[in-house]
């Protein structure tokens, strides 16, 4: 947190990581034999990505992550104004 981002008495922060993930490769086949691929994918041949809405907040998501086991090592934080209403 830098240093004007520092919270008031009616403040919270919220702060959310996502590291890594895993995929299974039997459902990215059974995707593909679905939509009638046959070319089978390797782990370094497709990207995802992870999108995050929380609250009132504009959507956010993860740096691309690779394979079946991607990395994404991504760090939220959601400045929120403890109301009656988010409480």
């Amino acid at each position: 947190m830098e240093d004007e981002e520092r919270c008031l008495p009616n403040e919270n922060f919220l702060d959310l990581q996502v590291k890594e993930g895993y995929i299974e490769k039997r459902w990215v086949e059974a995707l593909q034999r679905a939509k009638g691929l046959v070319h089978s994918l390797t782990s370094q041949e497709f990207t995802t990505i992870i999108a995050v809405d929380f609250y009132d907040h504009d959507s956010k998501a993860t740096q691309p992550g690779y394979g079946f086991n991607p990395n994404y090592n991504s760090t939220f934080s959601f400045k929120n104004q403890m109301d009656h209403f988010y409480v």
